[in-house]
């Protein structure tokens, strides 16, 4: 899949247009001219959002015990910890001044590492089958949530074309 086509279904996809939803299993490719066009304001777009939809797959080796990262509920549920959080309370807030999509972006994010940090507290509490149902409930539409809302600000940004909703 082109990194165009994926990061509009991304943005489509947080609009509530499920029939756009990308495989999020499917290799993205990316032109040259593309490589260099994923960085707006000092973030590179696609790999905030390839390394937030990487997080499914941590937590689900930490909540089925197949895991060597031994990630802290307590850290996760920062925001500020991650490069698209410190990028969202520092050089994005300045890039984006006034952008109400920043803002939304910034709360999707942060209830996004808050529900990470509740999967691995039902973990560390010994609560597996409460960090499996959070992990495919809550957890997953936040997720899906937050890289959407990030695509929607690359396109904004970009000026790019958005899919039609």
């Amino acid at each position: 899949m082109k990194f165009t086509a994926w990061i509009k279904a991304l943005a489509g996809r947080s609009r509530g247009d499920h029939t756009v939803a990308p495989d999020t299993e499917t290799p993205v490719t990316q032109t040259p001219e593309e490589e260099t066009q994923s960085e707006v304001g000092g973030l590179d777009f696609a790999a905030a959002i390839r390394a937030h939809q990487a997080w499914k797959g941590r937590l689900l080796a930490v909540v089925e015990g197949q895991s060597q990262e031994v990630p802290v509920s307590a850290d996760v549920s920062r925001d500020d910890l991650c490069v698209l959080g410190r990028w969202l309370h520092g050089p994005g807030s300045q890039a984006f001044q006034g952008e109400p999509l920043l803002d939304t972006v910034r709360t999707t994010h942060a209830r996004f590492h808050l529900l990470a940090g509740a999967v691995l507290r039902a973990v560390e509490e010994n609560r597996i089958q409460d960090a499996r149902q959070l992990l495919t409930t809550d957890y997953q539409r936040a997720s899906v949530q937050v890289q959407g809302k990030l695509a929607e600000l690359f396109l904004h940004a970009t000026g790019a074309e958005r899919t039609s909703s």
